[in-house]
């Protein structure tokens, strides 16, 4: 049995033992992330109810955990990915922050930051348990493991490639319903700005506390940076960033506090070599690349 100790166990009776769907996972590979359609605090009952489609667990909007069903049986939220995939579904304001309706075409909001929390919290507990290798899924192909998202394995008239694309034509099929975004332009994007690098950041271990060694280093503020990336502004962090590129790849970029082009392909360069790749190497910095581009150098602070 697999309960996830930080949340609020709620089991759904039709997947506990003795129940209809009560169906043994052949081994969870696959963190799949939703978003719910839903201001609601807890979809317990809802899941209750016969006939609907059941995830493993729901994060509300202050970031607070529910489980519906052990991750070790399988879920009814992914469809022909029921078999191997763990299910999370996220508050989303349906209906206050946004109309589910048309004519909006991504609607969704991001995750709050104590939403991110939460879900860093609890992919992290789910890599570790189920052994699920905490990088990005490419497709809903049978036999992929690691973090992915709804839309992955749903139809539809999305791009045909980078991360809003849809179904490959050999993928599983995740959802019957055409052209669903599940779970957002804007949380696709954190999925490999944020979630996967905070997960990778908690399995690798605890930051170093104040007073221990390398709390003296000059602190780099990731939210400035971000914002530096997509804006012209001198900031002293990214003095600080320049001379880690030129030092680690050999370049001789101009350390003049400008997030300008060279710099910005210097750092797709820099995640490129630490495994990123298509869209999750876009030059913007996330925690987990900017984290190891300073060590000995400077800390990173989240805001």
């Amino acid at each position: 049995m697999a309960v996830y100790p930080q949340g609020e166990f709620r089991p759904v009776r039709r997947y506990a033992p003795g129940g209809a769907l009560h169906r043994e996972s052949s081994g969870q590979r696959r963190v799949v992330l939703h978003t719910a359609v839903s201001n609601e605090p807890s979809l317990f009952p809802s899941m209750s109810v016969p006939g609907t489609a059941t995830s493993h667990f729901y994060v509300d909007r202050g970031g607070r955990v529910e489980q519906y069903i052990d991750t070790d049986i399988r879920s009814t939220a992914n469809l022909e990915g029921n078999h191997d995939c763990i299910t999370v579904e996220s508050w989303d304001g349906a209906g206050v922050l946004w109309n589910p309706d048309p004519p909006s075409p991504d609607p969704v909001p991001r995750w709050s930051d104590n939403q991110l929390a939460g879900l860093i919290d609890l992919v992290a507990w789910l890599c570790t348990t189920h052994q699920i290798p905490a990088v990005r899924l490419r497709s809903s192909r049978g036999g992929t493991k690691g973090i992915g998202w709804h839309r992955m394995g749903i139809n539809g008239n999305f791009p045909a490639s980078g991360i809003f694309a849809g179904r490959v034509p050999d993928g599983e099929l995740w959802s019957e319903a055409r052209g669903k975004g599940c779970p957002g332009d804007a949380r696709i994007r954190q999925v490999g700005r944020s979630v996967i690098p905070g997960v990778v950041s908690e399995l690798s271990g605890p930051p170093v506390p104040a007073g221990r060694p390398g709390s003296a280093l000059p602190l780099v503020s990731l939210a400035n940076v971000e914002q530096q990336a997509q804006a012209m502004r001198v900031l002293p962090g990214v003095k600080l960033i320049q001379k880690a590129l030129n030092k680690e790849l050999g370049l001789s970029l101009r350390v003049n506090g400008l997030f300008d082009p060279p710099t910005k392909d210097a750092y797709a360069r820099w995640q490129r070599r630490l495994g990123f790749a298509g869209d999750d190497a876009d030059g913007v910095p996330g925690s987990l690349t900017l984290t190891r581009l300073g060590q000995g150098r400077f800390r990173v602070a989240a805001d």
